[in-house]
């Protein structure tokens, strides 16, 4: 397949009605683009990132594509499934953005025709109970064996999506969900684990996403309604990496909670103490459960009524790796997690040291019982030990029996101003 040097963008919160918003431009030296925005809608609908005097948002640094469209664009296992299904004439930042097709994360679409919106080629989502399948075409493909024409049909929803896991949309009573699949060398049932440790954030007060689990032969499915998506109507979507990189661009590995609070602070006006208060508390959850992996792509905004807001809470399980830091920094010691450093900037999150401490206790007090929760969610025997050595290894271990001892007298519950938790977990499916 072959891509045009030059796309036309596509603002499709609307889906029956798409609004032509720019082009996207192949750079001569075809590793970066610029996209060329019309004015048709607020450009701080597009992006937090403001417009250059010609009207254009640019790559940067040395980046192939403006933050923003980095987002739009697939990861590992979208890529993969591009070169083997698509078989792209070239791979440039533009191929990648065109093949991702119709399904992409938030509003934005993307057209070789100049005049109107006709995605990439690709296949509808699937039903439920095609995850077998799935399942085992995955498995061909990452051995690298050939797949058929069919299979081409079957494998397509997959190449919208990032993140590394392999994945697919599926349909679920007439809404769109993502199926995130096991892998072979998983050390744990991470479906099963992932499913429980969703309902454990609902139980620390943290909005997390509605999801379900399915098992097939090779383990638990787990499933996760898609977050941008509400009926027909798509909400635009950009990463905590677009927004932190809108506070300041001269970020290379330097994320932190305290900017993508700043943020928050900047792109929610209305409603940023709560924001503020729900980004803290999902960050105490991280560092307590081991979940080294809360980097910059795992955390979203949805623009809601012109505002950037939090996007319900994703991908926070345990990583099973004792690294003992973040993936992004939580204070004024960077990602070290101790108790100190995880109230070092509390005022960057809009709380009083007080309402910290409280927000601490809480969330340790709830995982303190997170085993007691798995296996009420089936994990085995087996796998609670492999999690127990790096969730209750001694330095977290510490860490929630001084925030106990520390803040005996502090209130544990939840705060009455913060946006109550809205994640659904179903019970299993099969």
């Amino acid at each position: 397949m072959s891509v045009p040097a030059k796309l036309s963008a596509w603002w499709l919160a609307d889906p029956a009605s798409p609004v032509r918003i720019g082009e996207v431009h192949l750079l001569p030296g075809q590793k970066h683009c610029v996209f060329a925005f019309n004015g048709e809608i607020p450009a701080s609908w597009i992006s937090p990132h403001p417009l250059n005097a010609r009207n254009e948002w640019l790559p940067l640094g040395d980046r192939g594509l403006p933050p923003f469209l980095e987002d739009c664009c697939p990861d590992r296992w979208g890529q993969l499934v591009i070169r083997k299904i698509e078989k792209p004439a070239r791979l440039a930042p533009i191929d990648y953005l065109y093949m991702a097709g119709d399904g992409r994360f938030g509003a934005l679409g993307f057209s070789a025709d100049d005049s109107r919106y006709i995605p990439c080629e690709s296949s509808p989502a699937l039903p439920l109970e095609s995850l077998e399948e799935i399942d085992t075409l995955i498995r061909r493909i990452r051995a690298g064996e050939k797949v058929d024409e069919r299979q081409r049909r079957l494998i397509r929803p997959s190449k919208t999506l990032g993140g590394a896991r392999p994945k697919t949309q599926v349909v679920i009573d007439g809404t769109l969900w993502i199926a995130k699949f096991p892998q072979a060398d998983d050390p744990a049932d991470i479906g099963l684990v992932e499913y429980a440790s969703n309902r454990l954030q609902i139980e620390c007060g943290i909005d997390a996403v509605d999801c379900d689990i399915k098992r097939i032969p090779s383990g638990h499915v787990f499933l996760t309604r898609r977050f941008d998506r509400v009926g027909n109507a798509r909400l635009h979507c950009v990463s905590a990496k677009t927004m932190m990189l809108a506070q300041d661009a001269s970020l290379e590995d330097l994320y932190s909670y305290l900017l993508l609070a700043d943020g928050l602070r900047t792109a929610d006006s209305r409603e940023a103490k709560n924001g503020c208060r729900e980004l803290f508390r999902r960050m105490i959850f991280n560092a307590l459960m081991d979940n080294t992996d809360d980097h910059e792509k795992n955390h979203s905004l949805v623009l809601h009524d012109g505002q950037w807001k939090l996007s319900k809470s994703y991908d926070a399980l345990p990583q099973l790796t004792g690294l003992g830091a973040q993936a992004m920094s939580i204070g004024s010691a960077g990602t070290t997690v101790d108790m100190a450093n995880m109230l070092s900037a509390h005022a960057r999150f809009l709380l009083k040291e007080k309402e910290a401490r409280s927000i601490c206790c809480e969330v340790a007090k709830q995982i303190d019982s997170w085993k007691a929760l798995f296996a009420g969610h089936g994990i085995s025997s087996a796998d609670i030990e492999t999690i127990e050595q790096f969730v209750d290894r001694g330095d977290l271990l510490s860490i929630r029996r001084d925030i106990r001892r520390s803040f005996a007298g502090v209130d544990c519950s939840v705060q009455e101003d913060a946006s109550p938790p809205t994640g659904r977990v179903a019970p299993p499916r099969g």
